[in-house]
């Protein structure tokens, strides 16, 4: 897609310039739009599908789950229980992720 935008002589994009300004807006609207190291595709098989989520999953989701995870120990061990940022009310759904994953 940038290479495309590129050859019709549209405004140079960064790859992070793109994600933000072009793909997550479309992606809220919700066409879906698949990436790899590659770059980003319009899905055309359930294996495009598939391979998205379970890189998406693996790759970045999972670890940054582990991280914040990490970080709620921490913060309960250093401050004897009296920090819990997860028991805020707009963190309940984050709360949820990390009770399931252990």
């Amino acid at each position: 897609m940038l290479q495309h935008l590129s050859s019709y002589k549209y405004e140079h994009y960064t790859e992070h310039h793109f994600r933000s300004l072009v793909v997550g807006p479309v992606r809220d609207e919700g066409v879906l739009i698949v990436s790899s190291s590659a770059g980003y595709k319009l899905p055309c098989s359930t294996r495009d599908i598939y391979n998205f989520c379970n890189n998406y999953y693996n790759q970045q989701i999972q670890p940054m789950l582990g991280r914040l995870g990490q970080c709620h120990q921490a913060l309960e061990l250093v401050t004897g229980g009296e920090l819990n940022v997860l028991e805020q009310p707009e963190y309940a759904n984050l709360k949820e992720l990390l009770v399931r994953r252990t």
